[in-house]
């Protein structure tokens, strides 16, 4: 969305964020046959003049996350990846909370998952924060 804000983050704390959930969604389109499709969006959600968030979304084409275990996820050492740790999304999800933000799973467009990270526009929770572009 060219018409979003700038948020307030650490820059090294959204790098990790968005290491993870790229490198899940390339491990996802592995798994997946046929094309494989990712897509990386950002927009302001809601109808509202003034946009307090930005939505940054990740989604892939890959065999998605079974609404089930969209919350479990999040758990540390909840993994169903064969040598993963379980610990990639609880420190994501960690680090967006402290940014005064959150995230959450739903299922994708593209037929795989969708990793919805919301951050407020108006900055994080220290005064320290820079601006970036989401």
């Amino acid at each position: 969305d060219p018409d979003r804000p700038r948020v307030h983050a650490d820059p090294d704390r959204l790098r990790r964020v968005l290491t993870n959930l790229l490198e899940n969604a390339r491990t996802a389109l592995d798994q997946a046959p046929g094309h494989r499709r990712l897509s990386v969006s950002t927009r302001c959600p809601g109808a509202s003049d003034r946009c307090h968030e930005v939505e940054l979304r990740i989604q892939d084409s890959g065999p998605g996350i079974p609404p089930a275990e969209r919350v479990a996820v999040f758990e540390p050492y909840h993994t169903s990846r064969e040598g993963g740790t379980g610990l990639g999304l609880a420190i994501a999800k960690k680090l967006v909370e402290e940014s005064g933000g959150r995230i959450h799973v739903e299922g994708s467009p593209l037929g795989g998952a969708c990793v919805v990270v919301t951050l407020p526009a108006d900055g994080g929770l220290d005064g320290e924060d820079e601006e970036i572009e989401p």
